[in-house]
């Protein structure tokens, strides 16, 4: 076992307790800082992936937008939050407006669409955990996705690691396999089943298999498409802060995508 497995095992070993006590403990409140957090170091890493070896300077305004998005999420219906997107699209135009004006620059559009990309990608697609957080039995949809997600990925690393030969898409991800992905699929949805008896028992089996079977494969196209935004900018992982785990964009990659889908399976099929 190298170092770099042993890393991600002390780094899980620590880091799930403390998150399951803050989500099943913690008020709403704390959860949506916490995922405010999250949200503001993953739109740090994605700005240092875009900007590849370019020496740019950070944006702040994008920093910004990627506070306020959670913020308004929370104090706020989805109603006001669509409205908040609108607002904040035009507000990174006229900032990058002011932006060639002042500095007298060739326009950039490419950087421009980028960033209202991870506008969407980052701080909209993970506000979506505030909004099922106040869903009936909140805190065990929150843990549900993170079980979807985590024990697919555990399946899918050892899955891949014991039978996998046929490469995935190597262009993008060089290390996945079809066997992982296989693996990613059934570990998620036995998980899921497992959890959904104990824990969500109102919720039927059929409903439990097509959220984790579906979810999974979302989940799994998650992962791709930050990889490939990650060898777009040169780059292997987004950061370091999680030793064994890369960066937090890295943890969160299919994250943003299962919430979504998740909030409206239960919002327009479960509710």
């Amino acid at each position: 076992m190298n170092a770099s497995h042993i890393h991600r095992w002390l780094t899980a070993v620590i880091a799930v307790p403390c998150l399951f006590l803050l989500i099943y403990y913690g008020s709403a409140r704390l959860f949506s800082v916490l995922i405010g957090l999250v949200v503001c170091v993953a739109a740090w890493e994605y700005e240092k992936i875009i900007h590849g070896q370019s020496k740019l300077a950070r944006r702040w305004e994008f920093l910004l937008t990627a506070l306020i998005i959670p913020v308004v999420t929370y104090h706020q219906d989805f109603r006001h939050l669509s409205i908040m997107i609108a607002l904040l699209f035009i507000f990174l135009i006229l900032c990058d407006l002011f932006r060639i004006r002042k500095n007298q620059g060739n326009p950039d559009i490419g950087m421009l669409t980028k960033y209202v990309l991870g506008m969407i990608y980052i701080p909209v697609l993970m506000s979506y955990f505030i909004l099922i957080r106040r869903f009936e039995n909140g805190n065990m949809w929150i843990f549900f996705i993170l079980l979807l997600a985590f024990s697919g990925d555990v399946a899918a690393f050892y899955t891949g690691k014991l039978f996998g030969k046929t490469k995935l898409m190597p262009s993008i991800s060089p290390n996945k396999t079809v066997a992982g992905v296989i693996g990613l699929v059934l570990g998620s949805v036995t998980a899921c089943l497992v959890f959904g008896y104990y824990f969500l028992p109102d919720i039927s089996v059929l409903h439990i298999l097509a959220m984790s079977f579906l979810g999974s494969i979302i989940g799994q196209l998650g992962d791709l498409f930050e990889s490939e935004i990650k060898r777009a900018g040169g780059i292997k992982d987004s950061g370091n802060i999680l030793p064994g785990h890369g960066g937090m964009l890295d943890r969160i990659d299919c994250l943003l995508f299962i919430a979504p889908f998740i909030y409206y399976y239960y919002v327009y099929i479960v509710g």
